[in-house]
């Protein structure tokens, strides 16, 4: 079996991990996987193949950034309809990101001018969700593109409860959708010596740290910094570390400084970005690891990246979590909960974690079951793969 996917995130940065980890899998499963993706340089007008192994290849198409959101997609629209329409090798054509004009156009093309079946995948909620950050014509062409093209495809894949849902509010039928959570790296991610990391990178043993891992914040940020504030008049010497190169516009940088600015530097350390391999120690350090959530469609929709990791990595997780995470952590009570806008709960919770240092190893040894058992990305590849025999085999149903 030959797949293609179709995706429109730049090398290492959101959905590319999807695609990369379900990617690399099925083609341990023997399935040769040919991922389309954007360079993650600003201004890079060629196309490269980087074979992965033998049966997975990535090819990155030219991306110029003049904007945020002007990176020149319409050319990689064409590329992608190139690779899509002619090319006649692929058994599934499988598009991520589907509202977006480059991975929006090839998809519609393929319905229309091929005959492979298609998988569009729903991983972000555009309607009520990433649509509002765009102009009033993007934000009209990516809500039609959300709810026009399920209609044109075979089957559909889904990272949530919330995003199945939304399909089937649109009139597509339960057989037709699979869901398929972002998984756990359990392979490269292990629970590691917290001593041993914490003289990797320069920490005392009995300092205490929390890590929150990530790169994209909004009204959640303020949540974990109040609640971080309110930890740090009880435990003076606690230790907050930012990972991540954090997108903020320059009034949110600005409000961050004047909320927090004594905790800058000092408690608050904003580490920046780091190499993956790097990240690894960033969350062994810690003695727990925060994950702040906003309530709202676009989050409760979501499946965050970062969350499988913090699963595989064995630590204990606090969050004021909504939607997936929540379920997670609650069913399996693998980490403490608090509701979305209290600042206060989660402080609560933080101190918790790290006064009941026996509860919360226990929680964090149950997140690692968590993640080989259910959320290893062998396993969730394996599902995807029975996704896709099902459409091959038991006949198209579009």
């Amino acid at each position: 079996m030959k797949v293609l996917f179709l995706n429109h995130n730049t090398v290492g940065y959101g959905t590319y991990y999807r695609c990369f980890f379900l990617g690399k899998h099925l083609s341990q499963h023997g399935i040769e996987v040919t991922m389309l993706t954007s360079s993650n340089k600003n201004y890079n007008m060629h196309i490269k193949r980087i074979r992965i192994n033998n049966r997975m290849t990535i090819v990155t198409l030219p991306y110029f950034k003049v904007s945020q959101y002007c990176t020149g997609h319409l050319l990689r629209a064409v590329i992608n309809s190139i690779y899509t329409v002619l090319s006649p090798d692929f058994d599934i054509i499988h598009s991520f990101v589907f509202p977006v004009p480059s991975i929006a156009m090839p998809t519609v093309l393929a319905r229309f001018l091929g005959d492979k079946p298609i998988i569009i995948d729903g991983d972000d909620l555009w309607r009520g969700g990433w649509a509002e950050y765009h102009n009033p014509f993007t934000k009209m062409f990516l809500e039609k593109a959300e709810d026009m093209i399920p209609h044109m495809v075979d089957r559909i894949t889904v990272v949530s409860e919330v995003m199945k849902n939304r399909f089937l509010g649109l009139g597509i039928s339960n057989e037709r959708i699979r869901k398929i959570p972002n998984g756990s790296n359990v392979d490269q991610i292990r629970p590691m010596n917290m001593h041993y990391a914490r003289r990797k990178l320069g920490f005392g043993d009995d300092e205490r740290i929390l890590s929150a891992i990530g790169h994209t914040y909004t009204n959640s940020l303020f949540i974990l910094l109040d609640a971080f504030k309110k930890v740090a008049r009880e435990l003076p010497d606690i230790k907050l570390l930012m990972v991540g190169q954090m997108a903020l516009s320059r009034e949110a940088w600005n409000e961050v400084s004047r909320r927090y600015g004594e905790l800058l530097g000092k408690q608050l350390l904003l580490i920046g970005e780091q190499p993956y391999e790097r990240v690894l120690y960033y969350m062994a350090v810690a003695d727990a690891l925060l994950l702040p959530m906003d309530d709202n469609p676009l989050e409760r929709a979501r499946f965050p990246m970062r969350f499988g990791d913090y699963l595989a990595s064995g630590r204990p997780i606090i969050s004021n979590a909504v939607g997936e995470v929540k379920s997670i952590l609650e069913d399996n009570v693998c980490g403490l909960t608090s509701e979305p806008d209290s600042a206060e709960r989660l402080a609560e919770n933080i101190l918790i974690a790290l006064r009941d240092r026996e509860l919360t190893e226990e929680y964090g040894r149950r997140a690692r079951k968590v993640a080989e058992e259910k959320l290893a990305w062998s396993k969730v590849a394996g599902d995807l793969l029975s996704f896709y025999e099902e459409l091959l085999y038991s006949g198209r149903k579009c």
